[in-house]
């Protein structure tokens, strides 16, 4: 399981993953987690089996900044595993980096 950017705005960006093979989407929950490594922040999102793509706007109270870059994760549980000590995550992706597009130009609408 990997994630990766699809889209991006001044203020959101856009990330898609694919399912893992032989599984059932009703079976599964996905967290996608992400950070802002300049700031300290973070926030994780919790998205139903049958999705695969998350569009962000913000990390906790904090929006999305032009130009920022943040690094973002995935991983899976079944649903049936939400008891476990860990609460059933498993195979985490490797960090990939999201970016914003710059600021609009001033005066622009």
């Amino acid at each position: 399981i990997s994630l990766r950017q699809t889209g991006r705005g001044s203020r959101h960006v856009v990330a898609a993953w694919t399912a893992p093979p032989g599984t059932d989407p009703a079976d599964l929950e996905y967290r996608v987690s992400v950070a802002d490594m300049k700031f300290g922040t973070s926030d994780a999102f919790i998205v139903p089996g049958d999705e695969h793509q998350l569009e962000m706007h913000n990390l906790g109270d904090a929006q999305l900044v032009p130009n920022g870059t943040y690094n973002g994760t995935v991983e899976y549980r079944h649903v049936a595993d939400k008891s476990e000590p860990n609460g059933g995550w498993q195979r985490m992706s490797p960090p990939e980096e999201l970016t914003t597009a710059p600021a609009p130009p001033e005066g622009y609408r």
